[in-house]
């Protein structure tokens, strides 16, 4: 991510060493995924959650439109809400 985000950066290359497989991580994990993603952050392409999202069988993936990287809660405000309560209550059943 520091490369994609500041390649203009002379010493990034050499401050990222080693990769972060997420999505290799995520898809060893028992456990129920949800993955909120907005669309319009600039901070994790929103690619990039689709992809962490489909790498796990069973995950849910819930967009949030206009969205950033900060601003989820803002954004979507009481349907974020309702949407993790849902996922919580069909896990736990």
């Amino acid at each position: 991510m520091a490369l994609w985000l500041y390649p203009w950066l002379p010493l990034t290359a050499l401050l990222t060493r080693g990769e972060l497989p997420n999505a290799e991580r995520a898809a060893a994990m028992s456990e129920p995924l949800l993955v909120v993603h907005g669309t319009a952050d600039r901070v994790v392409p929103y690619d990039e959650g689709l992809l962490l999202a489909q790498a796990v069988p069973g995950a849910r993936f819930l967009s949030v439109p206009g969205a950033g990287h900060d601003d989820l809660d803002a954004v979507a405000g009481a349907s974020l809400t309702r949407a993790v309560r849902a996922a919580l209550d069909d896990w736990v059943r």
